[in-house]
């Protein structure tokens, strides 16, 4: 049988509270991410591996997400969270030490 200890330790989880002092950072455009750092070759030659030689164009891009899944690789528990539910915030998965998980993505280009 295992101890309160172990039990606790089987059971952590991770805390999704919000931190009410976030502030994100301010939105730029392509052209200014890739412009940073140009003078940089290892980065230039990292952006370039990820971006490839697409064309920089200023045209706003927005990707709204709708949800997203927590499976566990383990067992078939999923854990869906639909980001347009108003009560969104008030689901708290609890994420176990030692176990593998994937996340699914579900989202609109606009």
């Amino acid at each position: 049988m295992a101890s309160n200890d172990e039990k606790e330790a089987e059971t952590k989880s991770i805390d999704f509270d919000d931190d009410e002092n976030f502030v994100p950072p301010p939105a730029v455009s392509t052209q200014q991410m890739m412009e940073l750092d140009k003078e940089d070759e290892a980065l230039n030659n990292y952006k370039k591996a990820i971006v490839g030689n697409a064309e920089i164009t200023d045209d706003p891009v927005k990707v709204d997400f709708i949800s997203f899944a927590l499976h566990s690789k383990t067992d078939d528990k999923v854990v869906k969270i639909n980001l347009r539910d108003q009560n969104h915030q008030k689901v708290v998965p609890k994420i176990k030490e030692g176990i593998e998980y994937y996340l699914e993505f579900e989202f609109k280009v606009c």
